[in-house]
Formats: structure tokens, C-alpha cells, sequence
């Protein structure tokens, strides 16, 4: 058994804890068997396969608009623009259901400012590019 010293310097004693794994004494229960022929989740919902075709015509109609330019670019200058040219709905989907279906709650950024946008969202909101759920119109 080792000991250490405390903050105030005092000698503190380890306690020595038993290392030999537990034994079971009575035998798992047989659960079912659909966890045996479970198969694999789809790649994407229904509902959003459903999706598709509207948000590829929304995902070109905000890239058109926004002149297949970051638009983040101007507003976050200390950020270098990289990576492909994808659409960011400030108002996250999770606090705006369908968000992801109207062009006018989007705006097309690179991949580089989209990952900054994430990763500092009060910066992002301060220069208009990240919103919250009580500003949803």
C-alpha cells in the first residue's frame, strides 16, 4: 500500500480495493430472439427520402441566390473560406421542424465557416449567422 501527501501536506493512506472480478451466482436469463434477427437501420427515413427532391431544389435555389458565394465570408473575416459550398439554416432544424424546406431561413457558407458557425454560435450570432429557438419567426 502506497501513501501520498495531502493539499495541506498531511500523509494520506491508500485503500487497497479487491481486484478479483465478481462471480455470478445464478445464470443470465434467456432473453429473446429478435435481438438476433434485427436488421439494420435505412440510411435515411421515409419521411425524409420523401424530403429529397424539395430539398435539392431548395439547396440550389440558396446557392443561386447567394451567388454560389460563402456568405459567411464577409462577416466572419478572420475565418478563410475552404471546402465545399453548403447551406446553413441559422435557426437549427432541431428548434425549427421543416426549417430545412424554406429557402428564406437559409444561406449558403463554405465548409470552413460551417464548422466555425458550430463551434462558436454566440459569435455567430452576434455577426447574424446563428439564431436561437425564440427567434424563430
Amino acid at each position: 500500500m502506497a501513501s501520498a501527501l495531502d493539499a495541506d501536506g498531511s500523509t494520506v493512506r491508500a485503500i487497497a480495493m479487491k481486484r478479483t472480478p465478481l462471480t455470478r451466482r445464478t445464470p443470465l436469463a434467456g432473453g429473446s430472439s429478435k435481438l438476433t434477427t434485427r436488421k439494420a437501420l435505412p440510411l435515411r427515413s421515409p419521411k425524409r427520402a420523401g424530403e429529397a427532391a424539395q430539398r435539392a431544389s431548395v439547396v440550389l435555389e440558396v446557392k443561386h441566390r447567394d451567388g454560389w458565394a460563402c456568405r459567411a465570408a464577409q462577416a466572419a473575416p478572420e475565418v478563410v473560406c475552404g471546402g465545399r459550398l453548403e447551406v446553413h439554416e441559422p435557426i437549427p432544424r432541431s428548434a425549427w421542424p421543416g426549417v430545412h424546406l424554406l429557402a428564406d431561413h437559409a444561406v449558403a457558407v463554405c465548409a470552413a465557416h460551417h464548422r466555425w458557425i458550430g463551434a462558436h454560435p454566440l459569435d455567430a450570432h452576434a455577426v447574424g449567422l446563428h439564431g436561437f429557438s425564440w427567434e424563430r419567426p
